[in-house]
């Protein structure tokens, strides 16, 4: 992604996440995925980055990436992606108890949450959309 993508990406979701109320110093301490850096790591989640796997196609990237959650609920962790991705221009498109999808500008974000040994895994699939 260029530098100006990039900073626009950031100063806009600083912006989103300050103007929610959520205050500017959380938005200093907001997380991103690795590979996904416009998308922010619920606080409570951490990053399964071996598990990260990143194709970049002509039609656009694919970007697979996962986090875990030891002491979330999963209903708590969709909940927080159905509220937090559409203010930063994610359009859900479905979704069910453990699962959702949003697209934006010509990509498709899917959440899938998966227990494993007693933790919620959630997965994070970014391709183009067709």
């Amino acid at each position: 992604m260029n530098y100006f993508k990039w900073l626009f990406r950031t100063l806009l979701i600083a912006a989103v996440l300050s103007g929610a109320g959520i205050g500017a110093a959380l938005a200093a301490e907001t997380r991103f995925f690795s590979e996904l850096n416009d998308i922010p790591v619920m606080p409570g989640l951490y990053e399964l980055s071996d598990e990260t796997v990143v194709f970049d196609k002509p039609e656009g990237r694919i970007v697979q990436s996962s986090a875990v959650a030891e002491k979330l609920q999963a209903a708590e962790i969709v909940n927080f992606y159905l509220d937090i991705l559409p203010r930063l221009g994610w359009v859900r498109q479905h979704g069910g108890p453990g699962a959702a999808s949003f697209t934006r500008q010509g990509e498709k974000l899917v959440l899938l949450l998966e227990l494993r040994a007693g933790l919620n895994i959630v997965h994070f699939n970014l391709s183009p959309n067709p």
